[in-house]
């Protein structure tokens, strides 16, 4: 079943798309967007420089727009960025490593144990 025949497969015209308790076949964890496997240094190296980013353009912009003065607002972002971005984007890198490595915990969990014969018969 593809992402976009999720929850429409029992929609009828008088009931909402949206899947309920009665989809007994869709699994408990979401499998339909994977998350690729990330080193721990690279989710820091992408979380540094999107926090080093976005610190700097937030403050050039909010500076810009209340003072008028671009460039100074570029130099406190920066100086911002440089003293902020580098501890939140180690922080932040070092969440999504986790969370990504319990995802894949819990669904090569969900597919082993998806994969065993519960019946007693099998045993």
């Amino acid at each position: 079943m593809s992402i976009l025949e999720r929850g429409t497969h029992n929609a009828t015209p008088e009931t909402s798309s949206v899947p309920g308790p009665e989809d007994t076949d869709m699994p408990a964890i979401s499998t339909a967007l994977p998350i690729p496997p990330m080193t721990m240094a690279k989710a820091m190296a992408m979380s540094v420089a999107v926090c080093t980013f976005v610190i700097t353009v937030g403050i050039a912009l909010a500076v810009w727009v209340t003072r008028g003065e671009l460039l100074q607002g570029l130099g406190l972002g920066l100086f911002c960025a440089l003293w902020g971005g580098p501890g939140f984007g180690l922080m932040g890198g070092g969440a999504v490593h986790a969370l990504s490595q319990e995802r894949a915990a819990r669904l090569a969990a969900a597919h082993a144990s998806s994969d065993a014969d519960p019946s007693p018969a099998a045993r």
